[in-house]
């Protein structure tokens, strides 16, 4: 909603043709002014309810426009004027009725339209009961239902007429089935009904022409991910809310830990911190993604189905295009409390400690993106989400040793993230721990990390991107 519709059809263009880049700003311009869109191009699209846009007609006209930039010879058009009052569903027609004239076929589907809109078709036809009641021009039409003894009275929308002659009202459902029978009958067997067979007869059968191609796959994740990226630019709200949140939490977090000693507690207390970090990593970017992808799904579909893209190509350009928002609002977390609390923070620490953060969102994103698309809403999703992230969290490694885990639940430890990221800051953490005094006991606790690894079952292979400097 957030772009403009020259930016979007010039999208539409990348993603739906073969043209060069000069040839398809031509082909954007030729549409634009095909279809009135001219004094908008610039103008953003909008979301109906939400973001102030274009009209609904200008958005109406828009769609058509996005199809005509493949310059296709037959357009569907699905009850075009639905939703638009009597002047915009009007101009839509008009727009309708030159495509035609410019040598397309235009089919429409189409309810209760004024008598205006009625007469602008070169063709109708009126369907009833599976069977086809009329077709021909709107003035033979007229004629014809009055030969039927149904005759449009003076200052009446001849289509009402129709539609209501048509129509089975309840109660007198055999009344109305054999009124139908006799139209369509009549019609079969009339002048009419021989005057399309006969037309039908001419039809030159021909070879099915070959579907439009896809184009690259490259083409399109790079136009995608144009698409996302401008739309997560004009849209900071949601940027500004996840780094302030994530500010706030890493500064609450390095004054509930500040400076925390090397004691047989205050080592307790660090890895509780750094499990911390891993939870509000996973919860914020997961459930942020559940509340983003639902409201790309209408136009996903709709693209897909219209053989645009492939799916892989959505899923790899909007991963990439939530990179920055999913990965720097937690790094900024990580280093507001890092030397807060005391972490250990050698230049190659923080550098893992960085890695093992973007690791663990991404993770917690194309988590959430699969509940996003799996789920039918996003309370669902959440509702799935939350006990599934309970599992996860408690399989991790701090509330029980994964070690002494039951064997018929112990199997989930292997698919947590929780757990391999807090092995990997554990890890990070304590490796270059020389020793730790116990205040309660006035000895070392250990001098090695062995002790701290063993309490939580580290094995060699918590995350090998780790293994150049450890060797556990």
């Amino acid at each position: 909603g957030t772009l403009t519709v020259r930016e979007y059809l010039s999208i539409q263009a990348r993603l739906r043709t073969n043209l060069s880049q000069e040839k398809r700003e031509k082909r954007v311009n030729v549409v634009l002014a095909q279809l009135g869109l001219t004094k908008c191009q610039n103008n953003r699209i909008g979301v109906v309810g939400v973001r102030k846009g274009i009209s609904g007609g200008e958005a109406r006209r828009l769609t058509f426009a996005c199809e005509l930039l493949s310059n296709p010879p037959i357009l569907f058009c699905d009850e075009p004027t639905t939703g638009l009052d009597s002047f915009m569903a009007e101009h839509v027609v008009v727009v309708l009725s030159k495509l035609a004239k410019s040598g397309r076929t235009v089919v429409c589907t189409i309810h209760q339209p004024a008598s205006q809109l009625f007469l602008m078709f070169d063709r109708v036809m009126f369907l009833a009961s599976g069977r086809t009641a009329f077709f021909g021009t709107p003035r033979e039409c007229i004629d014809f239902f009055e030969e039927c003894g149904h005759p449009c009275p003076h200052n009446y929308n001849p289509a009402d007429l129709i539609i209501h002659t048509l129509a089975i009202v309840p109660h007198e459902e055999e009344a109305c089935r054999l009124r139908i029978a006799t139209i369509c009958d009549n019609f079969i067997s009339g002048p009419y009904g021989t005057a399309l067979h006969a037309d039908l007869d001419k039809v030159v059968t021909a070879p099915v022409p070959k579907g439009r191609r896809r184009v690259n796959f490259g083409i399109q994740v790079v136009a995608l991910l144009q698409r996302y990226f401008v739309d997560n630019l004009r849209n900071p709200t949601l940027a500004r809310a996840k780094f302030l949140q994530k500010f706030v939490m890493g500064l609450f977090v390095g004054l509930l830990y500040l400076q925390t000693p090397l004691t047989f507690i205050g080592i307790g207390n660090i890895n509780g911190a750094l499990f911390y970090l891993v939870c509000e990593l996973t919860y914020a970017s997961l459930f942020g993604i559940l509340t983003c992808i639902p409201g790309d799904y209408p136009l996903v579909v709709r693209e897909y189905h219209d053989g645009i893209y492939y799916v892989i190509s959505y899923f790899i350009a909007r991963t990439l295009s939530y990179l920055p928002l999913f990965s720097l609002d937690g790094l900024l977390m990580i280093y507001v409390c890092y030397w807060m609390v005391g972490f250990s923070s050698s230049f190659t620490q923080v550098l893992f400690a960085t890695i093992i953060s973007l690791l663990i969102e991404q993770s917690s994103v194309a988590f959430g993106m699969m509940l996003a698309c799996i789920a039918p809403s996003y309370a669902i999703a959440a509702s799935v989400a939350g006990p599934i992230l309970t599992l996860l969290s408690l399989t991790g490694g701090l509330y029980a040793n994964v070690g002494s885990l039951p064997t018929y639940i112990s199997w989930i430890q292997y698919l947590s993230w929780f757990r391999y990221g807090f092995e990997a800051f554990a890890i990070n953490q304590w490796n270059e721990v020389n020793g730790a005094n116990s205040t309660a006991w006035n000895d070392q606790v250990s001098g090695e990390t062995d002790f701290v690894m063993n309490c939580f079952s580290v094995p060699s292979f918590a995350l090998l991107i780790l293994w150049p400097r450890f060797s556990c």
